[in-house]
């Protein structure tokens, strides 16, 4: 018994190594197993590498497109012919984003949400490294109107810089999308292919080797979507698992590929 407990102790502690692949210039990819805080479904996480020097990110929503139809990530990458698409953040009933999401300092989104303290944002100047980055508004400057950045999109923080989880105990499932901003400048994208509780989805990040200086979650559940299509390299995923049911209830999945009203879209900065 003690030999089993010490086993799984080391297990917990055991930083993850990703083996990141590079699919094309400025983007690497992996599939990252985790054996410890999955629930539900695959144990596999996609984690894309993202330099910002060689990616812009563009945000986009159904309204402003001409036929004012909602699309799987996979559908919006083929109208979009971005190499990668994933889900954007929360939103309400009627599809309107919840708090900020910008494009050419024009949001498209709602007003700020004062409690939601994480900002994905890309700023008019500077180097790229410097001026895209997750944000954390209860500490660091911010445009709640969201003029001053290219690009935007607001939601919850998952990890401050000290490592520090800033969201709530809870055992609701679902599939997590989350972006995690490197000390170094690059950021990474996590989407889940299986279901996870935010606390243990936090555990899962603080344990891979990475070097996070933030971390926000996104919209997650059926609406948690990736989609890559670089050079020969292509992988989807979205999500089967909704935060409609708890651990203990032992939820079901649901293979349904759900349309969303906004994505983020990474473009290459030059051809």
């Amino acid at each position: 018994m003690f030999a089993f407990l010490l086993f799984s102790v080391r297990i917990h502690a055991e930083t993850r190594t990703i083996q990141w692949q590079s699919v094309r210039p400025g983007l690497a990819f992996d599939r990252i197993y985790d054996p410890v805080y999955c629930r539900k479904g695959s144990r596999f996480t996609a984690a894309l590498l993202i330099d910002p020097s060689e990616y812009r990110f563009e945000a986009f929503h159904f309204s402003e497109m001409e036929d004012r139809q909602l699309r799987t990530a996979g559908e919006w990458k083929d109208l979009l012919g971005a190499p990668v698409v994933f889900n954007a953040g929360q939103y309400y009933e009627r599809f309107t984003h919840m708090g900020l999401l910008v494009r050419e300092g024009r949001n498209l989104g709602s007003p700020f949400i004062k409690k939601w303290k994480g900002l994905l944002v890309e700023e008019y100047d500077g180097d790229f490294a410097d001026r895209t980055r997750v944000l954390d508004c209860a500490y660091q400057p911010h445009d709640p109107s969201g003029a001053a950045y290219r690009f935007a999109v607001q939601s919850y923080m998952v990890l401050d810089k000290q490592g520090n989880k800033r969201i709530r105990k809870s055992d609701l499932l679902a599939n997590r999308t989350s972006v995690i901003s490197l000390k170094d400048g690059r950021l990474v994208l996590l989407c889940t292919e299986g279901a996870y509780t935010l606390y243990d989805f936090a555990d899962f990040m603080r344990e891979l080797d990475l070097d996070i200086h933030h971390a926000m979650g996104l919209d997650g559940g059926h609406q948690a979507q990736l989609a890559v299509q670089a050079e020969s390299f292509q992988y989807e995923t979205y999500g089967l698992w909704s935060t409609g049911a708890r651990a203990s209830l032992g939820n079901m999945a649901f293979p349904v590929r759900l349309p969303i009203p906004a994505v983020i879209a990474l473009f290459p900065r030059s051809p």
